[in-house]
C-alpha cells in the first residue's frame, strides 16, 4: 500500500508523566520511535519527526535514523505540541499529511487508507471510535496552507480546537471500529495496561 500523504510525527515532548523520553520507551523489542517509523513506513507514508526535548539522547540512541525519515528538532518546544506541528507543516508545503503523536501506536494499515479515502471534499478527516476523535488526524492541503498563513493567539494553539472552529462541511470524520486509535500512552500505567491488552 503506498499513501499519497506523509505523516509528521510529534516526539518533541517532556515525557513528564511518563517518567522517561517516550522515543526512548521499550515496545514490542525495540524503541517506540523505531516502532513508529517502521509502521509509517510499512504503510507507505514517509515521517517527517518532530524532536524538542531530550532531542540529543533520543538521536544519540538513533545513529542511523535519518536515513529512514527527515528529523526536525524544535528549538523551542517549550511553546508546545502545535509549535512541533507548524513546524512539521512547514516542510510539507501544499501537501495533505497525516499527523501522529508518538504516544498513539500507529493502528493498522486499513485504517490510514479509509482516512485516506474520505479526505476528498473536506479540509481535514478524523477517525472516530464510537463519539471520540482519535489519530492519525489527516490534515488537507487546504488546512495546512490556513493553518500556516493565519494569525493564531497562543491561547488557541492547539490542532484540536483549530479544528472545531471548522465549519462541518470542511470537518470530516470517519467511523473506526477499532480502539486502537484512542490510545494515550502518557503514563507507566497506561503503557502497563496497553501491553495487558493485547
Amino acid at each position: 500500500m503506498k499513501l499519497k500523504s506523509k505523516t509528521i510525527l510529534l516526539a518533541a515532548g517532556k515525557s513528564t508523566r511518563m517518567g522517561t523520553p517516550k522515543p526512548l520507551l521499550s515496545f514490542h523489542g525495540k524503541t517506540l520511535l523505531q516502532f513508529q517509523i517502521e509502521k509509517i513506513k510499512g504503510i507507505g507514508s514517509d515521517p517527517i519527526v518532530v524532536l524538542g526535548y531530550h532531542s540529543h539522547d533520543i538521536l544519540k540512541a538513533h545513529p542511523n535514523i535519518e536515513k529512514n525519515c527527515q528529523i526536525l528538532v524544535n528549538p523551542y518546544p517549550e511553546h508546545g505540541q502545535f509549535s512541533s506541528l507548524l513546524l512539521g507543516l512547514k516542510t510539507v508545503h501544499t501537501e495533505s499529511v497525516f499527523v501522529l503523536p508518538i504516544d498513539t501506536p500507529a493502528p493498522q494499515p486499513g485504517i490510514w487508507k479509509s482516512i485516506q479515502d474520505k479526505i476528498a471534499d473536506f479540509w481535514v478527516m478524523v477517525p472516530k471510535f464510537d463519539t471520540r476523535g482519535g489519530h492519525p488526524v489527516l490534515l488537507s492541503s487546504f488546512f495546512v496552507k490556513h493553518l500556516l498563513e493565519s494569525t493564531i493567539p497562543a491561547s488557541e494553539q492547539r490542532l484540536d480546537l483549530q479544528i472545531k472552529k471548522l465549519s462541518t462541511v470542511k470537518y470530516g470524520t470517519t467511523s473506526i471500529s477499532d480502539p486502537s486509535i484512542l490510545v494515550d500512552l502518557d503514563t507507566p500505567q497506561d503503557l502497563e495496561l496497553y501491553f495487558k491488552c493485547l
